[in-house]
């Protein structure tokens, strides 16, 4: 869809003379980053970040109710929502069941496909090698649905 960049701090690395010889060390720099936007077929509205220099640190960030209402639309399954919440879904127990799915994909192999849409080097010379993925953020969400819309309040 797009793509944004932005001079961002962040963590890197440094080459610091050394005895007998330099070494690299731990060091907090400013890095111009890049914001993918994609509209996934599968995801939906999502966007992967990634530093432009070494580690090229990558963040991916992905809705799981967005997901659900794709899975939903592709099999069927009427639903309605508002922004990020579900206000009707016409078979709860289907979707539940598409919804406990979502955190037993095979995620770093998910992953994995995006970062080698965004960081040519993986495909070059870095091939071979893997990110190491690890969660920084995730929610749950419990969207509460009433069958009655008069609550009597």
């Amino acid at each position: 869809m797009c793509v944004l960049r932005v001079l961002e701090p962040c963590q890197s690395f440094k080459m610091v003379p050394g005895e007998g010889r330099p070494r690299l060390v731990n060091a907090g720099r400013k890095c111009l980053c890049f914001y993918y936007d994609f509209i996934d077929r599968e995801f939906g509205l999502m966007h992967v970040r990634i530093q432009s220099w070494f580690p090229l640190v990558i963040q991916i960030l992905l809705n799981g109710h967005e997901w659900l209402s794709r899975k939903l639309d592709a099999h069927g399954i009427e639903n309605r929502k508002q922004d990020n919440a579900f206000l009707w879904i016409s078979d709860c127990g289907r979707a539940q069941k598409f919804a406990d799915r979502f955190e037993k994909k095979n995620w770093p192999r998910v992953l994995a496909a995006f970062a080698k849409r965004v960081n040519p080097l993986l495909s070059d010379v870095l091939a071979g090698l893997e990110y190491y993925w690890v969660m920084d953020q995730a929610e749950y969400a419990t969207d509460v649905m009433f069958n009655d819309t008069d609550l009597g309040f």
